[in-house]
């Protein structure tokens, strides 16, 4: 290789590290860092990596280096379990080893490309560009990914043994055989079903909180008009007394006795308030889910406080107000069950297509964490912070943000959403 090949190899073959970045950032959520920060290990990946292949030009020891080094960059870039970096990676390298072998031997065919080795760098990234856009576009954007952790080790198997049966292929079979290409089409066509296998997943695990939400909805609406009958019953007694229940105080005020009266008024009031009834916005999405889970606070002698201020109109999908409201207070419920001193204080404010949601409660002063991922301590340990996950995909959704903020008695969650307009 003469100057200009080697500086053509270093460049395309960063073209290639970055093909491999944003292969992984597909199934990773990115972590918010400085952008030099995001720049260095990106630089720190490329020039290691491409020294150890300049140096060496061994496809094992270079095919070990990168999928180290990517592992680091994704430990230090990436949110998520280890195992679904791990994950991430293996799919990456699958996907582009693969790809390289069937250019490179696609390239054999033509002396003068066989010998211009950036090109082959290029060509590949070109091909990894049309896969990721693909993937992008077709079957895993906006996806939740919280599969288990089985299911992610079946992939990375499956993944490595791709990975293995191409590098044997290409030390045992010459590159002009039939056999040899036959292989490495299946191997093409396992990659893209495990990636179809993965999707449908996803499908299955999105179709199954739209179910769970949808049933717990049912019974919040159930329990709604059973409020809204009692209520309506309450109503109707004291209108069918109600000269009698005004005698009675008039009397009360005319023989002086203003206590008595003031007493009977409230004995009234506390007969027309409703078992169940925390809050009565106007808005029935709000009401239903508030109502619910602050009855089930209140069955465990916790003390409530609410601050609502919101409209009567929908400003936000029920479905996402459920999955934010439910999990946040369902969390908070779970720790009130861990502690004597039960407080919770739930604020949903509304102002200028802005919507302030803060969930604060006491618990035990025991958290358990993943990096910066809260972990449930529910016995179902496949579950592990589900719950937060899926109101960061709200939060993202909406473009918000999410504050959480811990002591040694109380536990607050705060969280901001920009919504559209009600009137748009």
């Amino acid at each position: 290789m003469d100057v200009i090949e080697v500086l053509l190899s270093a460049v395309f073959n960063i073209l290639g590290i970055y093909m491999n970045f944003r292969f992984i950032s597909i199934f990773l959520e990115k972590r918010k860092l400085r952008h030099h920060l995001n720049v260095l290990v990106f630089f720190l990946v490329w020039i290691i990596n491409w020294g150890i292949y300049f140096v060496y030009n061994q496809v094992l020891l270079t095919t070990g280096s990168i999928f180290l080094l990517l592992l680091i960059a994704a430990v230090i870039l990436y949110e998520g379990s280890i195992v679904r970096k791990i994950f991430a990676i293996c799919c990456t390298l699958a996907v582009s080893i693969l790809v390289e072998d069937v250019v490179w031997r696609v390239f054999l065919w033509f002396d003068w490309l066989e010998k211009a080795e950036y090109m082959g760098s290029l060509v590949t990234s070109l091909v990894m560009i049309g896969i990721i856009l693909i993937l992008e576009h077709f079957m895993l954007r906006n996806k939740s990914q919280y599969i288990s952790k089985e299911s992610y080790y079946n992939i990375i198997i499956v993944f490595l043994g791709n990975i293995v049966l191409v590098h044997i292929i290409g030390r045992l079979a010459a590159w002009d055989k039939v056999e040899s290409w036959i292989a490495l089409c299946v191997i093409g066509l396992i990659n893209m079903s495990t990636f179809f296998l993965y999707d449908k997943v996803n499908e299955s695990y999105r179709n199954t909180i739209e179910k769970n939400v949808f049933e717990e909805r049912v019974s919040m609406y159930a329990q709604q008009f059973e409020i809204m009958e009692q209520t309506q019953n309450n109503i109707n007694g004291i209108r069918h007394d109600m000269k009698n229940h005004l005698h009675l105080i008039s009397a009360y005020i005319e023989d002086g006795k203003y206590d008595a009266a003031k007493a009977y008024v409230s004995q009234i009031g506390d007969f027309m308030n409703v078992a169940g009834r925390f809050v009565d916005t106007g808005n029935r999405d709000v009401d239903m889910i508030l109502n619910r889970m602050l009855q089930k606070a209140q069955d465990m002698d916790c003390k409530i406080e609410t601050n609502i201020a919101i409209p009567k109109e929908t400003f936000i999908s029920g479905f996402d107000l459920n999955i934010l409201l439910g999990n946040l207070l369902d969390n908070a419920l779970e720790a009130l069950k861990r502690t004597e001193n039960r407080y919770l204080y739930v604020e949903l404010i509304y102002r200028c297509n802005v919507l302030i949601v803060r969930v604060h409660n006491t618990y035990d002063g025991i958290v358990k964490k993943r990096g910066s991922t809260y972990l449930t301590r529910k016995q179902e340990k496949g579950c592990h912070g589900i719950g937060m996950k899926n109101i960061s995909e709200v939060v993202k959704r909406y473009e918000g943000e999410q504050q959480i903020e811990t002591d040694k008695e109380m536990f607050k969650v705060d969280i901001v959403l920009y919504l559209k307009s009600i009137d748009s």
